[in-house]
């Protein structure tokens, strides 16, 4: 049971909005729901491809693997408990269902700014 991150995952500054994702992703994996896998894996921080207004790159958003999941029904308990987890200043997405690219995506909410 473990919170990992890819080998290519980059953190290049640790801010309050990724502290408090980083926080409580450890929280989810400690306390596991029906069809979580063994290890929640972060895929992307700021590293990789994204858009010029991703949070990605202001080191406030996560990329978390989806694909390990035990299902659907899985995957979507747990972005909703996620979710939950973080508040109403976080927006959690389960991006690309179905597909090769499925993930959870987690950032504050658009149009607000994390301490």
């Amino acid at each position: 049971m473990a919170l990992r991150t890819k080998p290519t995952v980059r953190f290049k500054r640790f801010t309050p909005a990724i502290m408090t994702l980083l926080n409580t992703l450890y929280a989810c994996d400690l306390g596991k729901l029906v069809g979580q896998p063994e290890d929640l894996v972060i895929t992307s921080a700021n590293d990789s491809q994204h858009g010029p207004q991703s949070r990605h790159g202001k080191d406030e958003a996560l990329d978390l693997r989806s694909k390990t999941f035990a299902d659907e029904t899985a995957k979507n308990l747990f972005r909703a408990h996620l979710a939950r987890q973080l508040g109403p200043r976080f927006t959690v997405l389960y991006e690309a269902p179905g597909t090769e690219k499925q993930h959870f995506h987690c950032q504050p909410k658009k149009g607000t700014t994390y301490p």
